[in-house]
């Protein structure tokens, strides 16, 4: 006997509101995970930012901000419609429904005035009809209000490595915070609210810090070395950024000391949100690559401070020698090395597709990236596509051997300087978790959940709603009667720790396999018919 359905308490499918899955939002950076709409349907009408509703899929999150953003980055053919809304499933209220993007270009809405606490329901479809294109990475979070307002208040950045995760955050509502200002640095406009952080200098003592435009248009930043309470000005900077925006690459910092980072909107006079990272280049050269553990939301930058790197045949195809850089492509524009960089990664599948989104070109030139095989860095050979681009794109790597390194290369197209974001849609050595009984279970049934990260040494689990639990093991047992996201935590699987969640979905559709042996004895023993 097959097919015993569940008992009739439960949830119904990802695809409608009362069992929208559930998002845990970050703090002030974007951390993506996968979507797909494949197999939902309709469950509201269009919303006022058009299109064809027919395959909407549902998230919800409570607010860990009164400011939120959420973003959606789509692969090439899904055109994202995002719709926000407050209330409860039975009494929705829609905030914003929002699409001024076109196919494969991220959509994000910021989400002002928000309650901390609430619940949150988020709905997103395909503009066209039907879906050209069925999977996305969403992220969520929350813009912290400006407690950082004071040097030993400073908010303490991530650790500097390559990567450029671009963090948002806010000098609305920070005050004066009684430290000179750098006048010395020329003319900055200091007249209050800024916001302080500190960062730990990395084994090469420089440091690039990166800023973008968010309701802050003219920023200016300060870095400072000390102790928050004696601190020294090394420089400052107000607009070698982008736009109006700041940046610093400071070179001949002391290796493990901390130094603060200062600020504030040009004469205060239009305080808002802006974005920022800290990173350095480590992996300016191919022996030097910075090997991937979690491709869900890499960020980095084709920093100025990149150099040529040219190790045995990697060239452009456009260069003398020619080289494998740029295989493939049709273009019009010439396609050489002018501040590449290199990042690697481990193949599980014979097949890795990459979504590539690209926030901000300086020049609008644009970036170029190609993923190739090699030994020891030598003896280079495309194995992708290549992109050449300023909005999102997807990169597939083909013919790939599972357990061999692929090294990736990140250019500016004519030196320009891009941020840009790579989320793996499949194919790449990651942490991430599995449940023996899949995401939708019966109400109350157990699932093992399994951690995939070859050479991890430790785990620490959590659940939410729930907190903490489990022995520290590579699999640990559940039982499911609420929506959870269950949460681990890895160390040893790369240089740094990583994470990866999964969403547990109790469903009273799910059919569970079982035979007779199963059933309980009154059920199998066949009466005594009464009859002759």
């Amino acid at each position: 006997m097959l097919g015993l359905v569940c008992a009739i308490t439960g949830y119904a499918q990802t695809d409608d509101c009362a069992s929208a899955t559930i998002i845990t939002p970050s703090s002030a950076v974007c951390s993506y995970q996968s979507g797909t709409s494949l197999g939902a349907t309709e469950s509201f009408t269009t919303c006022s930012g058009g299109g064809n509703a027919d395959d909407d899929v549902w998230y919800q999150f409570v607010a860990n901000s009164t400011e939120m953003h959420i973003k959606v980055n789509p692969s090439d053919l899904y055109d994202p419609v995002v719709q926000l809304y407050s209330g409860t499933c039975g009494t929705l209220a829609s905030i914003t429904c929002q699409d001024v993007s076109a196919d494969g270009v991220t959509e994000e809405i910021i989400a002002i005035g928000l309650t901390l606490g609430n619940t949150y329901f988020i709905r997103i479809y395909d503009y066209g009809v039907g879906s050209g294109s069925d999977d996305f990475s969403i992220c969520v979070f929350g813009v912290p209000a400006p407690t950082n307002d004071t040097p030993c208040s400073a908010f303490a950045l991530s650790e500097v490595s390559p990567s450029c995760n671009m963090g948002t955050y806010t000098t609305i509502g920070a005050t004066d915070s009684g430290e000179p200002a750098p006048g010395t640095c020329g003319t900055v406009g200091y007249l209050g609210g800024d916001v302080w952080f500190s960062v730990i200098v990395p084994t090469n003592g420089s440091i690039e810090i990166s800023t973008q435009s968010g309701g802050m248009v003219d920023g200016v930043l300060a870095l400072y070395t000390g102790t928050c309470g004696t601190l020294t000005l090394v420089t400052c900077d107000d607009d070698s950024g982008p736009g109006t925006m700041p940046y610093l690459f400071q070179t001949g910092l002391t290796p493990g000391a901390t130094v603060f980072i200062r600020i504030w909107e040009f004469d205060n006079d239009n305080p808002g949100t802006f974005d920022i990272c800290v990173s350095s280049p480590l992996n300016d050269d191919c022996v030097n690559a910075t090997l991937i553990c979690d491709f869900n939301g890499y960020g980095g930058i084709t920093s100025g401070q990149y150099t040529i790197d040219h190790p045995d045949n990697m060239y452009g195809i456009d260069e003398i020698p020619s080289g494998p850089f740029g295989t493939g492509y049709t273009g019009a524009s010439p396609v050489q090395i002018d501040n590449n960089s290199w990042i690697t990664f481990v193949a599980n599948a014979p097949t890795a597709v990459l979504d590539i989104e690209v926030e901000y070109c300086e020049n609008g030139d644009g970036m170029q990236m190609q993923v190739f095989s090699g030994t020891n860095c030598t003896n280079f050979s495309a194995v992708s596509n290549f992109l050449e681009s300023t909005s999102s794109q997807t990169i597939t790597a083909t013919g790939l051997t599972i357990g061999e390194t692929y090294y990736i290369v990140i250019d500016g197209f004519a030196g320009d300087i891009c941020n840009y974001t790579i989320t793996a849609q499949s194919g790449v050595q990651v942490v991430e978790i599995t449940s023996s009984a899949g995401t939708s279970v019966c109400p109350g049934q157990s699932t093992a959940l399994t951690v995939e990260a070859s050479g991890a040494t430790s785990y620490s689990w959590s659940a939410s709603p729930g907190g903490l639990f489990g022995t520290g093991q590579q699999t640990e047992t559940v039982t499911v009667t609420v929506p959870t996201v269950y949460t681990v935590t890895v160390t040893g699987f790369c240089d740094v720790s990583e994470t990866a969640s999964i969403t547990i979905t109790p469903d009273k559709t799910v059919t569970a396999d079982f035979y007779a042996t199963d059933l309980p004895t009154s059920l199998t023993t066949p009466a005594i018919s009464p009859f002759p």
